[in-house]
């Protein structure tokens, strides 16, 4: 959800693994993981607030 829309549906696999929408994608990117690099998460937010 964003703004009170989804921006992203179907099988929860699918949406985690390959997400389409660049507000599914800085979701994922934030949480810290493995491998994690914040950078991509400000590149993304940056894409984003160019949309």
């Amino acid at each position: 959800m964003r703004r009170g829309r989804a921006v992203e549906t179907g099988p929860t696999a699918r949406v985690l693994d390959t997400p389409a929408d660049p507000y599914t994608r800085l979701l994922l990117s934030s949480v810290p993981h493995d491998g994690w690099d914040p950078a991509e998460t400000v590149r993304l937010r940056a894409e984003l607030a160019e949309l």
